[in-house]
């Protein structure tokens, strides 16, 4: 069975190259300042120290809700009601610590603002666990259709199909796959799989050179092709 996609985040750090100009700035107003007069130069220490309480006592109370994950997002989501992104942070931190209820509202939650593929994968991974394979295999090809960049979605189809025995549907889904989505070792490994199971080996050492070709680290598919001599 898959597991939940990792966490993503919008990252703040973009903006502190851009800060370091603001604090030289003000640096440089201070100095100038200070040359002035001694009445200047108390007035530029009065603002300074202000300024350094002031942004120190914010710290402190932001450190309150950045002290982990949940008072993050917890947060985000109580200031911005449409941030999907934290929506989904939060229910991959529930499903975590086994809170499946609460990560599976979340996960709608995130869903009723904005379709996203990484939360209807998550939602499909734990339908899947609950046995209901066909809500599961519905959310998991919204994913897909949602991103053709990340093949996971469609991994976890083909699996699913596999697993049913679908071997012919594997395969036709596996090559459709192929062609629209971004290159993936793991759906040319998984397609060399099918095709071993259907007794075509040249067919699947041809898919196994394809993974290799993609991703040399793939052990799968490179054993396997050492197996059957190719």
């Amino acid at each position: 069975h898959n597991e939940l996609l990792d966490v993503y985040i919008t990252s703040d750090r973009y903006a502190y190259l851009p800060v370091i100009s603001i604090f030289l700035l003000f640096g440089l107003g201070m100095s100038f300042l200070i040359k002035l007069n001694t009445q200047a130069k108390r007035a530029a220490i009065a603002t300074f120290v202000i300024i350094l309480i002031a942004l120190s006592s914010i710290s402190f109370f932001l450190s309150q809700t950045w002290k982990n994950t949940f008072t993050l997002f917890t947060q985000t989501t109580q200031h911005h009601k449409n941030a999907y992104v934290a929506y989904t942070n939060l229910g991959t931190e529930y499903y975590k610590i086994g809170k499946v209820d609460i990560a599976l509202d979340l996960f709608h939650k995130s869903l009723a603002i904005r379709p996203d593929s990484t939360s209807l994968f998550n939602v499909a991974v734990i339908e899947r666990e609950q046995g209901k394979t066909q809500d599961a295999l519905k959310h998991f090809i919204q994913a897909a259709k949602l991103s053709i960049i990340d093949p996971t979605p469609r991994i976890a189809i083909a699996s699913m199909l596999i697993e049913d025995g679908q071997w012919a549907q594997a395969e036709a889904f596996l090559r459709t796959s192929i062609e629209e989505a971004r290159p993936s070792s793991q759906l040319h490994q998984i397609l060399g799989m099918v095709l071993e199971q259907e007794k075509r080996p040249a067919e699947a050492n041809e898919e196994y050179r394809k993974a290799l070709e993609l991703d040399p680290s793939n052990t799968h598919a490179e054993e396997r092709l050492e197996a059957m001599g190719g």
